[in-house]
Order: structure tokens, then C-alpha cells, then sequence
């Protein structure tokens, strides 16, 4: 008896998208810019708490959920808003690590400093404090005055403390710029992609992160830079 062999399957064709911008993004770091087409890229490389979904409601992203005055999370205390986040299980930068309090609390703190070249403080220097919970999976912030706006994107910043709280305090305590440290143009992010290639004035080419929860249906991301 002869068997006929059964052809090999082809291997999955990869999910490729091209982007075209139109000017080469100044940085990599959401907190170091305001630029448009550096807002776009960064979307492929960082999460934030919360995000606004197709129907412009405010939905949770690295957060469990959105802390509200309905459900408790957040709470009027005299002339004060106290607000309770608390973070994703699953949420892990590129390289694995957990992403926790500490990250949202080096954000701040960075933003709160006034020699770093960082962009938005304006909401950071409204907070009185960031207090991690005992887990290190959520924070509560104490506003030093109700802010109607306090769940919206991009409040709440977070940098990958695990690599950067070392690498970013100099001599007697102080912080070194932010702006000069290489995560600025090798990001290590928390998005659904990861920087792989990057051709100055041509283009980036950023790959799925195999960490990122949920996963993205794309392999590849390929942004053109198209003047």
C-alpha cells in the first residue's frame, strides 16, 4: 500500500499596515512632546489607564476600571478628590515586567520636577500625593482640588520604573533629564507593539508584543515617513 504524502501547509501570511505621517517623529516618550504625528506612533507603543472607545465613552485600559463618585473608587473629602486606581492583572511592558504603581509614580514625579524637560505637568502639579497599594497593583492620588477630568487619557503618565528609577537618579538624589536618556529614541513600552527598526527620515517598523494583553491581530506596524 502506498501512501500519498499530504502536502505541508503553507506558513500564515503576516498582517502587515502601513502608515504614512508626515514628518519624522521628535520623540518616542508621550511625555516629552505635544506633536501630532509623535501622539499618532505612540499609540503602537503605550497604553494608558483609560481610553475613549469607538462610541467616545470612557472605558478602562490599563485600569480594571474607571474610578467614578457612583461606584466608589472616587471620593470627595472636604475641599479634596480622592481617586482609587487599580491595574490590569495582565498589563506587562515589552520585556515582561508587570506594569505597577511604581511606574505611574516616577511619571509624576518626573513631571513634578521642575528641571525636566517634560511637556502637560499641568495636571501633575495638581496632585498632592501617590500612594501605592500594599500590592503594588493599584494607587490612590489625592487632587488637591476636584478635577471633573481626572480619569481622561494621558492624566496619568507611566515610565518603566524597574528599568528607569536607577538609571535616572544622579548625584545627591537628583534626576538626571529625562530627554537624554536613550528609552527617548529605544522605547520600552506597554502598547500592543515594539519598536524593532527604525530608519531616521524614513521610516519605523514596530512588531506585536508578545506581552501585550489583548493581543494585537497585526504582526507588523510600518510607519513611512512620507514629508
Amino acid at each position: 500500500m502506498v501512501l500519498a504524502a499530504c502536502p505541508k501547509a503553507a506558513p500564515p501570511t503576516p498582517a502587515w499596515l502601513v502608515l504614512g505621517v508626515t514628518s519624522e517623529p521628535d520623540t518616542l516618550l508621550p511625555m516629552l512632546t505635544t506633536s501630532a504625528t509623535a501622539h499618532e506612533v505612540h499609540a503602537l507603543l503605550w497604553r494608558e489607564l483609560t481610553l475613549r472607545d469607538p462610541s467616545w465613552a470612557l472605558a478602562p485600559d490599563l485600569a480594571e476600571r474607571v474610578p467614578t463618585l457612583e461606584n466608589g473608587d472616587a471620593k470627595l473629602q472636604g475641599e479634596r478628590l480622592v481617586v482609587h486606581w487599580r491595574l490590569r492583572g495582565d498589563a506587562k511592558w515589552q520585556d515582561g515586567a508587570p506594569v505597577v504603581a511604581d511606574d505611574f509614580a516616577l511619571a509624576l514625579e518626573l513631571q513634578q520636577d521642575p528641571a525636566q524637560g517634560v511637556l502637560g505637568r499641568d495636571d501633575a502639579l495638581r496632585i498632592e500625593s501617590m500612594v501605592a497599594d500594599p500590592d503594588g497593583r493599584g494607587f490612590t492620588v489625592t487632587w488637591k482640588e476636584p478635577n471633573p477630568f481626572f480619569a481622561e487619557p494621558r492624566v496619568h503618565r507611566a515610565l518603566p520604573a524597574h528599568v528607569l528609577r536607577g538609571r535616572l537618579r544622579g548625584p545627591e538624589g537628583r534626576w538626571s533629564p529625562l530627554q537624554n536618556d536613550p528609552i527617548a529614541r529605544e522605547p520600552l513600552g506597554n502598547g500592543p507593539f515594539r519598536l524593532v527598526e527604525h530608519a531616521a527620515g524614513q521610516y519605523l517598523r514596530f512588531a506585536r508584543s508578545e506581552h501585550a494583553s489583548p493581543r494585537a491581530t497585526l504582526d507588523e506596524v510600518l510607519v513611512r515617513i512620507v514629508p
